[in-house]
């Protein structure tokens, strides 16, 4: 038996109407496999279209057959696991019960009222199930239209296997034309040995306004930082200007010219004190990295000559005309602490480039819309539309690996993510990589990914349908889906338009005529974003205001639109105890009764820049559906006892399997809200205090959970 099946886990159900999720049958095993598909390059979507936070597809595809599932057979309990653990084989099976669960209606219907990226209605329409997904964020809409809808129209005609090798026919002429295009932008000449420049660092040149001194303020000199291998960029200061040379030291001397943090840069020379913005400074390039015809890496350091500025205009200039659009003028948000670029300068979304970044990005749009228009000539308007959206993830990785954000690891001597979330960091020192050679983020390796997943990419039973609307005014009937699953927005963790924006904005160069419904807008809509945010709110306070009752309005629907023994399986996780009073004051107010909680393990614990605490390495499913009766008052003893139960007949068996102590603390704080949002009130008390009080009583047991007592960022 499963460890999951194993687990007791104790349910609060009203009426007699059962899914097999009630059964606490959601599995451990995803833990496992979704960590191990969620975090290398499987064959999914996640393979294509950059998005944040998905969820990995085997967690997934258990979770929606646990949500719609009516038979609560112990066989059936075995195909979740499977399921859960990633084993192919339970697919079929599954299939088959969803058919004969649902017989006579041609499977069950099923939404995600927050589609993000596609994972959850990829995975309903691959159960069998009538799947439907809404998102208002115009970059999520394009990503699950390709990924969800335009795939199924294309392999209406063709198989799988043909798409994928059109696709590599027509991504290889793509990259083949842009290289040929940039020769005269790199050094690509061969050395002795077969080595060529894979790689540009640079950093940002000050002049002092006092006495003319040129200053470099790299924050990051490490190029490689391994176990016997140490190589940094040493600032060596001259009589008019800082030079650099090449440190093979493990213990480098630290030269800088930041004061303390916060404090600007200073002169060397004269000490005159500046706060540096980037619309007065130049960028430099400061070392170039060698690939080597074994794969090997090495640097050159020193500055070398600035690009020539003035035909790089003319060239982007004439590229600009030939697509007949112009550069983002739209800009970024002025948030510390959250999205820094614009502090220091980087006002708009055209300014994430240097100008030979630039000029290979339009390249590769015009390379785009060659392709398409190549496909469109050869294929139906079907084909031809998948394609091109599909290769347009190439110009996500660009976008994400190849900017002025984009940092280099010396640590493993990669190039890291620049819009890995939760917010964006200002760089001080970035790597430009000649993305058409072979060496880290090329977009011949890329191409792969995406042939791969267009190969692995099924024939669903039914058509998805995908809407841009908003979860608060769903678009749908009263009773019209059998079974919702949902991953919403979690509180103030992430500001998904802001970095949608940072690829919206640039990827409707080469896709808004191709799709001009999809690509519309200048941006993303982010005012109505469901994110409790302090700056478009007002104030924290007014921010968590703002969350609680739009999300009450996004469940209200949720119950409209269930059936009357319609399931919703919602995933959330936060760290802060208002993220969970949220929660609390949501589900109060919008007709449903939480039935039990799931956990579920399939946050990394190492998740990049996490904003204010360690990352989330847990997260739990809310199962609900429509109440019965009105909900009544509660006694604060009655949920203290209920919680301390829950130690033993909960806690237990998740510390059998393994779980950290601060996860299975999360899972059991989560069971102690869903009592508060099922209660009208604690009688008597505040449910912030109240909250506070029950995380104690877990926090004595499990002594590593804590919750942050913070407001909204």
């Amino acid at each position: 038996m499963s460890i999951a099946a194993a687990m007791k886990v104790w349910a609060d159900p009203e009426g007699d109407t059962f899914r097999l999720i009630h059964q606490g049958t959601l599995g451990v095993e995803a833990s496992i496999a979704g960590f191990a598909e969620r975090y290398s390059r499987g064959r999914t979507s996640h393979t294509l279209h950059v998005w944040w936070a998905r969820r990995p597809h085997s967690a997934m595809r258990s979770l929606i057959f646990e949500t719609a599932c009516r038979n609560l057979s112990q066989a059936n309990s075995e195909i979740a696991a499977k399921l859960a653990a990633g084993v192919e084989d339970g697919l079929k099976d599954a299939q088959a019960v969803l058919s004969a669960d649902y017989q006579g209606q041609d499977g069950p219907a099923i939404l995600d009222m927050f589609g993000g990226g596609g994972t959850i209605p990829f995975e309903a329409a691959l159960l069998g199930a009538r799947s439907h997904s809404i998102d208002y964020n115009a970059l999520s809409v394009f990503i699950q239209t390709s990924n969800l809808v335009m795939s199924q129209l294309a392999l209406r005609t063709h198989t799988s296997g043909e798409l994928a090798s059109i696709a590599e026919r027509a991504g290889n002429a793509l990259l083949e034309a842009v290289k040929a295009r940039t020769d005269d932008l790199f050094d690509r000449s061969r050395g002795a040995n077969g080595s060529v420049t894979f790689a540009y660092f640079w950093t940002y040149q000050h002049v002092c306004g006092s006495c003319g001194y040129e200053y470099l303020l790299s924050r990051r000199p490490w190029l490689a930082k391994r176990s016997g291998k140490s190589v940094s960029i040493s600032i060596k200061p001259t009589r008019t200007g800082d030079d650099v040379v090449l440190s093979e030291s493990a213990d480098p001397a630290k030269v800088t010219r930041w004061a303390s943090k916060g404090a600007g840069a200073a002169c060397p020379k004269c000490s005159a004190a500046e706060k540096p913005s980037i619309t007065a400074l130049r960028d430099v390039s400061v070392a170039k990295g060698i690939l080597n015809k074994k794969g090997g890496k090495t640097y050159s350091v020193g500055l070398a000559p600035a690009l020539d500025d003035s035909a790089l205009q003319t060239r982007i200039d004439g590229l600009l005309s030939e697509l007949d659009t112009e550069l983002p003028s739209t800009a970024l948000p002025k948030w510390s602490g959250i999205v820094n670029p614009a502090i220091y300068g980087m006002n708009t979304h055209a300014d994430m480039f240097n100008k030979r970044q630039t000029a290979v990005y339009l390249e590769l749009c015009k390379a785009l819309r060659e392709q398409h228009a190549d496909l469109r000539a050869l294929y139906s308007n079907e084909v031809a539309n998948y394609i091109t959206s599909a290769l347009s993830s190439l110009l996500d990785q660009f976008i994400d690996w190849n900017c002025r954000l984009s940092m280099w690891i010396s640590q493993n001597e990669q190039v890291g993510r620049a819009f890995c979330g939760p917010g964006v960091s200002m760089l001080w020192d970035y790597v430009e990589t000649d993305c058409l050679e072979n060496g880290p983020a090329n977009l011949w390796s890329k191409l792969s990914r995406i042939i791969g997943a267009i190969e692995s990419t099924p024939k669903f039973d039914h058509l998805p349908s995908v809407s841009k609307g908003r979860a608060q005014e769903l678009p749908f009937e009263s009773a019209s889906f059998d079974a919702i699953v949902t991953d919403p927005p979690y509180y103030d963790n992430m500001f998904y338009n802001i970095l949608s924006d940072f690829f919206y904005a640039w990827k409707r160069l080469a896709l808004a005529p191709i799709f001009p419904d999809l690509f519309a807008a200048t941006r993303t809509d982010e005012d109505d974003e469901l994110v409790a945010s302090s700056i478009r709110q007002g104030s924290s306070d007014a921010a968590h205001d703002w969350y609680c009752e739009a999300l009450g309005r996004a469940l209200s629907e949720a119950a409209r639109v269930l059936t009357d023994d319609g399931v919703l399986s919602f995933v959330y996780s936060h760290s802060s105890l208002r993220g969970w009073l949220a929660i609390v004051s949501a589900f109060r107010s919008s007709g449903l009764h939480i039935d039990t909680v799931e956990p579920l393990s399939i946050e990394r614990r190492q998740r990049p820049r996490a904003m204010t605490s360690e990352a989330i390495n847990t997260c739990v499913v809310l199962v609900a559906r429509k109440q019965l009766s009105a909900p009544a008052p509660a006694n604060l003893a009655d949920i203290r006892a209920r919680v301390v139960t829950d130690l033993e007949t909960y806690g237990l068996p998740l510390e059998n399997a393994g779980w950290a102590s601060e996860d299975i603390g999360l899972a059991l704080f989560s069971r102690a809200a869903s009592y508060l949002a099922n209660a009208k009130a604690v009688i008597g008390h505040d449910d912030e205090l109240v909250l506070d009080g029950l995380s104690g009583i877990i926090k004595e047991r499990y002594q590593s959970f804590k919750l942050q007592k913070r407001k909204s960022l």
